[in-house]
């Protein structure tokens, strides 16, 4: 039996990994990143998704979200999005937590909804959760036009509100300063605080 599409694009992946970042490399990793969501969308999503972790860690996956290459970013954000949708937030939050907040002060915005997807997991006040994640996500509003992220900043906070978290975690000290420093802003970046 002849060796599975995923897993030759997966070997490809890990190849192209262990090379020095030249733009054929990149482009190499960006058309195997593209391929790899087919694959994970087309099935069967476990299969593809065990084979995935079981050879590319989601450190490595993290590191290419700081790759000098937005449609790369894109790319590998859509993956590892796929890939922690399984993945419960006490999980995530265990597992990822420097890469949390690195992601949170990401500047590409993709990078950001990512990490702000994985807060909604979040169902329970006894859920964890980290006091440096408030300041972060309320910072997630600043700018002067909606996106996706802000979008989903004004959904996140207004969830984990709705669980109980806002006393203990969006208005802590830190997240207080963060408040003020958006309402200092403009007056978009105002009004989300405020909504």
């Amino acid at each position: 039996m002849s060796e599975k599409e995923y897993v030759k694009n997966i070997k490809l992946i890990c190849e192209l990994l262990q090379s020095d970042p030249t733009p054929g490399v990149i482009q190499g990793l960006r058309e195997a990143f593209e391929t790899l969501s087919k694959q994970l969308k087309a099935g069967p999503f476990l299969e593809v998704f065990e084979a995935t972790l079981s050879n590319i860690p989601f450190s490595a996956l993290f590191s290419l979200l700081a790759a000098p290459d937005n449609k790369l970013i894109v790319t590998v954000a859509e993956v590892t999005g796929q890939l922690l949708k399984p993945v419960t937030w006490p999980m995530v939050h265990q597992t990822f937590e420097e890469y949390i907040i690195q992601g949170l002060a990401h500047p590409h915005p993709v990078v950001k909804a990512l990490v702000l997807r994985q807060f909604l997991k979040c169902e329970q006040k006894a859920d964890p959760f980290s006091s440096q994640y408030g300041p972060h996500i309320w910072k997630c509003l600043e700018g002067r036009s909606e996106t996706d992220a802000t979008k989903l900043a004004k959904q996140v906070l207004t969830h984990l509100c709705d669980i109980g978290m806002a006393m203990d975690y969006l208005l802590s000290e830190e997240s207080v300063l963060a408040i003020k420093t958006l309402l200092a802003g403009n007056e978009s970046q105002r009004f989300r605080v405020y909504d």
